[in-house]
Formats: structure tokens, sequence, C-alpha cells
């Protein structure tokens, strides 16, 4: 229900992870599938709510837009291990396809157009890393 989920029920998940075994559970804390803007942040409170009932490792799917502090603060001290971040690199190639195009509007081989995306891309994957050391 994207902004408008109630969220993850914590009684439901750890009920969920006890009877299925998953190996991590994605949960539903104020992240929104294919956000494009910043958030305001993820439901803490219900996190650690989720992880005190389930030994189940977490995952963010809808992670782009969660404030970067917030994410390197949860990565390091909680039990979520998987930050799902797509759009967020998605919108730097869409950038970067734009600008390459409209620097060079005669360019047409597929190699050259993608070549130029390299370095964003890289940039922002290493941004995202890097923001998730303490």
């Amino acid at each position: 229900e994207g902004e408008a989920s109630r969220g993850t029920d914590p009684g439901e998940a750890a009920r969920f992870a006890r009877e299925t075994g998953v190996d991590a559970m994605a949960i539903s804390v104020g992240n929104t599938h294919l956000q494009t803007t910043a958030g305001g942040g993820l439901d803490e409170a219900r996190i650690a709510e989720i992880a005190a009932l389930t030994q189940t490792p977490l995952v963010i799917h809808g992670g782009s837009g969660v404030p970067h502090d917030q994410r390197r603060r949860l990565a390091t001290g909680t039990s979520i291990c998987k930050f799902n971040i797509g759009t967020e690199l998605r919108q730097v190639f869409g950038a970067a396809i734009r600008q390459t195009l409209a620097t060079d509007p005669e360019v047409y081989d597929r190699i050259a157009i993608l070549s130029a995306l390299h370095d964003p891309l890289s940039e922002a994957a290493r941004a995202v890393i890097r923001g998730l050391r303490p």
C-alpha cells in the first residue's frame, strides 16, 4: 500500500519468521518501494520491536530515500542486513544518460553512451557503501 501502509506488525513478523524459517525478512517500517524523494526516515521503534521478537536478519526493501545517517546507524546497530537502493542508483543512471545525450546529441553508439555512465554510477555506489561505515 506504499505510504498508506500500516507497516509490519511485529507480532505477525515474529510468527511469520518462526513458522517459515526464512533466512531474511523484508519489513515495512516507513520505507516505500520506488521512492524517488528523500523520506522522513524509518520507524526505528518498530524495527526494534520486530528485532526483539525474532532472530531473523531484516531487509529494508525500498531503502532509497532513507536518510544516509539513519541507514548507517541501522546497518551498524540493528539486525538489518540489507538495504535495497535500486531506485537511488537508477536516478543517477537516468540523470547521467540524459546529460550524456544532451551533451552530444550525435552519439548513437550504445557502448559510448553506456561507458559515459560508468563513473557516475560507480561514484554513487561508492557513496552508498561509504555512507554505511561507522
